[in-house]
């Protein structure tokens, strides 16, 4: 079962920034725990996912002031805004908003549901 109607769960940057390693769950961990904001969506199933993932992952507390919810879908453009550093939404999202952003990966498999 996918984590959104809309697809597997990505990670989104300005396009042009270095690379960033989100193939494990340690990996996703140490990115989430060590940018300086990320956003995602307030409202909705991919949001909720996200929320969810944070506290599976017991990083919730931690990664919590670096989060920026965005309203009515225009997350991955927050980062091309420059009012977030990544964002995570569903990768179909990351790729409608190229050339402007990147699609760092997808969440590990074991993260996606």
């Amino acid at each position: 079962m996918p984590a959104t109607s809309s697809g597997s769960m990505g990670v989104a940057a300005r396009a042009g920034i270095r690379p960033l390693d989100i193939g494990s769950v340690e990996a996703i961990e140490h990115v989430l725990k060590n940018v300086r904001s990320i956003a995602y969506a307030a409202d909705g199933t991919s949001g909720g996912y996200f929320s969810g993932l944070l506290e599976r992952l017991g990083i919730a507390n931690e990664v919590k002031p670096r989060l920026v919810g965005i309203a009515g879908g225009q997350i991955a453009l927050a980062v091309a805004r420059g009012e977030a550093e990544l964002a995570v939404v569903p990768v179909t999202s990351i790729l409608a908003a190229a050339p402007d952003l990147m699609l760092v990966g997808r969440f590990p498999s074991e993260l996606q549901s």
